[in-house]
């Protein structure tokens, strides 16, 4: 008894099929993958943003009235940037502690500098973190105190720009500059502007409140709480 083949119908059916199926897991499968990338990236995002609060939320909890002969009061700068952003640049003296430093004490006051640049190795806008022991140089260009001394840290790619508020506990307001005032603001609060990956997305606003311990006194609305925005 012979045994009937396959047809060409039944052929072309079967590859049709076939080529469905595989196509189905084709799409499932590239579906998981950018699933994967962008909880791996939103976990990236997530860890660089924390890091950069805990770094900053430490640098001001720290924060201290700057020495008499410095001659840098607290609040913001003006300098320019080799990138041109022309980014407010926040500065205060802070009480670090770095005990591994050969020939530098375990703690000391420090000029702290938060300054929005080019990353010069990806050209990427990065918000940056200088430290620079006092007594700090008289520099007249680029970031002020900056000298062979002070250490630069990128904390936070992607952002493209950032403003500052202090919170004036005699006013019982916000103010958008401390020069001319005296001590210390209760609280700062700070606005990055983060780039995000597309070119249709929005910068993306990230705002955290950040007290000063040392000024002493209480700010009704400058609670220690992060803004933060979706990430």
């Amino acid at each position: 008894m012979s045994r009937r083949g396959y047809t060409l119908i039944e052929l072309l059916i079967s590859l049709t099929l076939a080529a469905l199926l595989l196509a189905l897991f084709a799409h499932v499968f590239r579906t998981a993958t950018f699933a994967r990338d962008r909880v791996q990236e939103r976990g990236a995002t997530a860890g660089a943003l924390r890091r950069c609060f805990e770094t900053m939320s430490r640098d001001i909890h720290s924060a201290t009235i700057p020495p008499d002969d410095s001659g840098l009061q607290f609040g913001l700068a003006t300098a320019g940037t080799t990138s041109g952003l022309g980014a407010d640049i926040l500065q205060f003296a802070s009480v670090v502690g770095e005990p591994l430093l050969v020939g530098r004490p375990a703690t000391e006051t420090a000029l702290i500098q938060y300054v929005v640049d080019a990353d010069p190795r990806t050209g990427t806008p990065t918000l940056w973190r200088y430290e620079t022991p006092y007594p700090v140089p008289d520099v007249g260009t680029g970031a002020a105190g900056l000298s062979d001394d002070t250490l630069m840290t990128p904390l936070l790619p992607g952002v493209i720009g950032a403003t500052y508020l202090f919170y004036s506990n005699q006013q019982q307001t916000w103010v958008e500059t401390w020069e001319g005032e005296t001590g210390l603001p209760g609280a700062i609060r700070v606005d990055l502007l983060l780039q995000r990956e597309g070119v249709d997305l929005e910068p993306q606003l990230q705002s955290w409140i950040f007290t000063v311990p040392a000024a002493g006194g209480t700010a009704s609305e400058a609670d220690e709480t992060g803004e933060t925005g979706s990430l």
